[in-house]
């Protein structure tokens, strides 16, 4: 390594313990140490709200990769489920310039670490973490009343990492891909997203026309119809697990343009009324046809019957004709 890359890096990880000294206890293996610095954490990006040199991207990347050792180091279940809590909500205590660089350094990390850094044992944490952090985005917006710059943080981080459409596994890898798409439509609806948007759609059609809110932006509905074409576009992806899988989530019946009106659940309502009465009609005329095949048969045996007694009676000539022969 060349003297003046060796310097540069010194030079570099001096100032990261001069400005942050507490990152290197946060992948302390004494979860004390941890905590602590975790409260640390908080009160540096507090800071950042009123500091004139905002957050970097280079911070944010240290910083995550730090919270990443830290939820490796984390054992049992509860300490966990807090801790990932606590790392998605981090975003709130930074200005709205860095929330995106935040986002998008969490991912950057995460799928730097997904196929190499985490094994089997600890990647049931690691999948809560990247539920915990999308909820967060999903969920922003709705903090800032779907303001256009708002959705436009989370779109951008998404159509960034997850939601990348080239297929760039070098830079996300299938598994974190296939996660995300899995649990978007879930964290939608936990975030409200599809219900503000339901609730907009009714608003809309109230109104009879076309007229934006002044405030919200666009609101929830094209938030959310935003999210979906991020998640339609990879139907086009060519990693064919990704397509098959944006496709099911794509075409999940809670998103709203996938929803029933009331007018085409009244025609399925109809439809499966006219399908009773046509089996209902066809079992009463094959009961009739059945009953009619049976008088039939009956009328052929009582001729059969008949016979039988015709029959009968020549044999009885004939047997008293051979007594009185042998007679």
């Amino acid at each position: 390594m060349a003297p003046s890359t060796t310097q540069s890096l010194s030079s570099s990880r001096a100032e990261t313990t001069k400005s942050m000294p507490f990152i290197k206890n946060l992948a302390s293996s004494d979860r004390k140490l941890r905590t602590a610095s975790l409260s640390s954490l908080e009160s540096f990006l507090r800071s950042k709200r009123t500091s004139s040199r905002p957050l970097s991207q280079i911070d944010c990347l240290k910083l995550w990769k730090s919270l990443f050792f830290a939820l490796w180091m984390t054992d049992r279940p509860l300490p966990q489920q807090s801790l990932c809590s606590s790392l998605s909500s981090l975003h709130s205590l930074l200005p709205p310039p860095s929330v995106p660089v935040w986002w998008s350094s969490f991912f950057a990390v995460m799928s730097a670490e997904w196929t190499t850094g985490i094994d089997v044992l600890r990647m049931n944490k690691f999948l809560l973490l990247v539920r915990r952090v999308l909820g967060s985005m999903l969920s922003y917006p709705k903090s800032r009343a779907y303001g256009p710059e708002s959705c436009d943080a989370v779109t951008q981080v998404l159509r960034e990492w997850p939601f990348e459409t080239e297929g760039d596994l070098r830079k996300v890898p299938v598994g974190l891909r296939l996660h995300v798409l899995d649990i978007w439509v879930d964290e939608l609806e936990n975030a409200g997203a599809l219900r503000d948007a339901d609730a907009d759609a009714d608003q809309e059609a109230g109104k009879g026309n076309q007229e934006e809110e002044e405030e919200g932006g666009g609101g929830a509905a094209e938030f959310v119809r935003m999210i979906g074409e991020l998640a339609e576009g990879l139907k086009r992806c060519p990693v064919k697990a990704v397509r098959e899988r944006a496709k099911e989530a794509w075409e999940d019946e809670r998103l709203p343009w996938n929803e029933k009106t009331k007018d085409e659940e009244e025609e399925d309502d109809d439809d499966d009324d006219d399908d009773d009465e046509e089996m209902v009609e066809g079992g009463n005329v094959q009961r009739e046809a059945t009953s009619k095949k049976r008088k039939q048969k009956k009328g052929v045996a009582e001729k059969m019957d008949l016979v039988d007694d015709e029959d009968d009676d020549d044999g009885d000539d004939n047997d008293n004709t051979w007594g009185g022969f042998d007679d």
